[in-house]
């Protein structure tokens, strides 16, 4: 298949997925992806990794486009308020990601301060304990404990 006929191939299912999550009220980009994923040679393999290759330039405009996109609904104010929680919830995860902990495993926080790592440690089924000596620590884990359910 050549570059053009690739192109169009591409635009279309994409404009089709679109579509059709927006329907499942579930965000364009995931049927963008799903679009990708089922011409690329991987699944249909209706694209080639040439024809893939040759279109790279253009996949580079389009992130850029839909980066742009999600950078303007963002507000400044939002990402202030809530920015410091999704690092350190993303510190976290990739920590336990990093160890590769399983069910199996005994977690143990020394100096656990509010509990998010235990916290995040016993939704994926771990046994966990966190050791905090400051009592107002502790109580504000006991609460965020009981607010994540675990």
């Amino acid at each position: 298949m050549n570059e053009l006929s690739s192109l169009g191939l591409i635009l279309l299912l994409a404009l089709l997925s679109g579509h059709l999550v927006r329907v499942l009220r579930i965000p364009e980009v995931t049927g963008y992806i799903l679009a990708g994923m089922a011409l690329g040679p991987s699944v249909l393999g209706w694209l080639s990794h040439e024809n893939i290759h040759a279109l790279e330039a253009l996949s580079e405009v389009a992130l850029g486009l839909i980066l742009f996109s999600i950078g303007s609904v963002f507000e400044i104010s939002l990402v202030r308020r809530i920015g410091r929680k999704i690092v350190r919830l993303t510190m976290v995860e990739s920590m336990l990601d990093m160890a590769e902990v399983t069910p199996q495993d005994f977690l143990m926080d020394l100096g656990s301060g509010d509990g998010r790592t235990v916290i995040a440690a016993a939704k994926r089924g771990l046994r966990a304990k966190g050791i905090e000596y400051n009592a107002d620590m502790v109580a504000l884990a006991r609460r965020n404990a009981a607010a994540a359910g675990v």
